[in-house]
């Protein structure tokens, strides 16, 4: 009996060695089944949630001649979808009760029927991942589904499926947006695809308009000067096609003729720029406009997170604060994932600056109050990298602030070619500039969020 099963599991454990059917990250399939629960019937999200979707061939513990199956740690993946998960108990030639855990066909498996794995029984089969490990506290590569998230949509035509699940999908993977699944369906913002605008049809400064939306694909943002025929000069925002940006500076009265509540107006100048809400101010034809940070952000997608904070105004003790923003440098090394997961837990975001002279501001303050070290020796601190929220999604050296997908002034870095796996970003007070790194790499996290007033 020994031998037979030998034969049978031996088999299977030299066929497989790595797994050759995955998901691309299982929390980032979380995250999206509770936004999309039907995820898995979209050839696209199913596409990079193989396992997750039910598409791969189960994942089995497998040991050979061990005396507990618990004691079992070593995994492999079955041949196909035919296999089930296996534990075979056996004697040894001493008589010594042992166990071989693996993958068999579920031919055979279908001659044992499926007993609990949790029962002392010879032989039993089991058809989920990592199910034969015989102990009580069974372990599944299906996580407990997540709560759903309610997601707060700007326009269903182009949006993140889940913002946390982009940006994770990026740093698991930097060339993402090549991928035109990722990049038009699943994650379009984020790679570039689409822009949010401010959207009025009338107003006396472009600074009053309020109102905004998602652009539709192949859309960018214009603003542009109006006098209408009582004489009220004033100002339409809003999204357009690229091709008509293209000819705007010649023919921007017959590009955009009537208003749509039926007045005509006669237009003026005007202009288009790529980024989220870069059309704030009147744009000048034939440039593109850096844009400055704001304070709106994308919609995010995580739960409500109570915050607590400090008599400085700030949830860390030992924040700085300038223009009612609090920084923070927190005093070890992590990835770029992680800085932002870490800024996030404390109410915060990696740090995002309107230009070279708010950065080197703020860098010097925090210098000065020795945030890192708490003494009076800075220059260590100076040459300290610190992550900030700069990212190059799309490879294609067009720098996003990833908390709200403003554009990053191209001023603002000491060179700003990407290159390699270097699509995260980080500065230094004695440089004074932005740097592109890889960003599995480690370095400080510079945190930042709005102060609460005391």
């Amino acid at each position: 009996m020994a031998d037979t099963w030998k034969s049978i599991i031996g088999v299977v454990l030299l066929a497989v060695t790595c797994y050759a059917c995955d998901d691309m990250d299982t929390a980032v399939c979380q995250r999206l089944i509770a936004a999309k629960p039907d995820m898995c019937n979209d050839t696209c999200y199913s596409s990079i949630c193989k396992r997750f979707c039910g598409q791969c061939p189960l994942k089995c513990y497998s040991c050979s001649d061990i005396e507990s199956s618990q004691k079992c740690n070593a995994t492999i993946e079955c041949q196909g979808k035919n296999y089930q998960c296996i534990s075979a108990a056996s004697f040894t030639n001493d008589f010594r009760e042992v166990y071989k855990l693996g993958c068999a066909p579920s031919t055979v498996c279908s001659h044992y029927g499926r007993r609990s794995i949790n029962k002392r029984a010879g032989t039993s089969c089991c058809n989920t991942d990592l199910c034969n490990h015989g102990s009580g506290n069974k372990r599944n590569t299906k996580p407990k589904a997540p709560e759903t998230v309610k997601r707060q949509v700007s326009s269903p035509a182009c949006d993140d499926t889940d913002s946390l699940a982009c940006t994770l999908l990026f740093t698991i993977n930097t060339h993402m947006c090549a991928d035109d699944c990722i990049a038009n369906t699943i994650c379009p913002r984020l790679c570039g695809k689409c822009s949010k605008c401010y959207e009025c049809e009338h107003v006396t400064s472009t600074e009053n308009c309020t109102q905004s939306r998602v652009c539709d694909p192949g859309e960018v943002c214009f603003s542009l000067e109006t006098v209408n025929f009582n004489l009220e000069h004033g100002y339409r925002l809003g999204c357009v096609q690229q091709k008509v940006c293209d000819s705007l500076h010649v023919q921007a009265s017959s590009i955009f003729g009537r208003r749509s509540s039926g007045n005509p107006e006669l237009s003026l100048t005007g202009g288009c720029c790529h980024g989220d809400l870069c059309n704030h101010h009147h744009i000048l034809p034939e440039k593109t406009t850096q844009l400055p940070v704001t304070t709106t952000h994308r919609p995010t997608t995580t739960t409500q997170r109570v915050c607590h904070y400090h008599a400085n105004g700030c949830t860390f003790a030992d924040g700085v604060s300038y223009h009612r923003q609090c920084y923070h440098v927190e005093n070890r090394t992590m990835s770029w994932i992680q800085a932002k997961q870490f800024c996030e837990s404390q109410c915060a975001h990696l740090a995002t600056f309107s230009d070279s002279g708010e950065m080197n501001h703020i860098l010097l303050n925090l210098a000065r109050h020795h945030v890192l070290y708490g003494h009076g020796h800075t220059s260590s601190y100076d040459r300290r990298e610190l992550y900030v929220d700069a990212i190059d999604p799309g490879h294609n050296n067009h720098w996003v602030w990833e908390s709200n997908l403003q554009t990053v002034p191209s001023t603002m870095f000491h060179s700003i070619s990407s290159h390699q796996l270097n699509y995260c970003s980080v500065t230094t007070p004695a440089l004074g500039k932005l740097v592109a790194v890889n960003c599995a790499s480690s370095y400080l996290p510079l945190c930042q969020h709005t102060s609460r007033d005391n």
